[in-house]
């Protein structure tokens, strides 16, 4: 987790390099933390939803609950926890970069606000190590490959939370009339 988040943060970096949308230019904007709480307690729970979605694909789809509860110290159980860890690790870490995006702006993102080439950049190179690390570079982490079945399906969630994540926010800003 520490290692994923270290990852996160240097790719944060990028943001100083971003622009924000023109109309919120337009007049001087006020921290609402008011806001902020309720959009916090919408939000934690629908990326909750999705950790559990993970957890379970990774658990019951790719058997680890199974292996590990059946003989819990042997090489089988060892190497189905070592799945979940390596894809708990992709989906956290490309969900926490990605959502990022979907949250700097209260349009929609890359159609009507586009980031900056450094965000863009910096997320490409964070999916590139989410996926590039277990499956490449497993040799120099402790990860282990995911079945390649696993590459649509994790997208797919994303994806998903993604959508979501989007729904959520235009239904905050349509109740509060604010963007944060």
């Amino acid at each position: 987790m520490l290692f994923q988040n270290l990852i996160y943060d240097f790719s944060q970096f990028a943001v100083v390099f971003d622009r924000v949308d023109e109309d919120f230019l337009l007049q001087p904007q006020h921290w609402r933390t008011k806001g902020m709480l309720s959009f916090t307690f919408v939000n934690g729970p629908i990326s909750s939803v999705f950790d559990v979605i993970t957890f379970i694909i990774l658990g019951y789809g790719f058997g680890v609950f199974s292996a590990y509860h059946t003989d819990p110290i042997s090489a089988n159980a060892a190497y189905h926890v070592a799945i979940f860890q390596s894809g708990w690790f992709i989906e956290g870490l490309i969900t926490q970069t990605v959502v990022m995006l979907m949250f700097r702006t209260k349009q929609i993102p890359f159609i009507q606000s586009k980031p900056t080439w450094p965000v863009n950049v910096a997320t490409g190179i964070v999916v590139l190590l989410g996926f590039l690390i277990p499956y490449a570079l497993n040799n120099v982490f402790p990860m282990t490959a995911q079945p390649l079945v696993y590459i649509p399906i994790v997208i797919g969630v994303i994806g998903a939370y993604c959508i979501t994540a989007q729904l959520s926010k235009v239904g905050y800003i349509k109740v509060t009339k604010n963007w944060l």
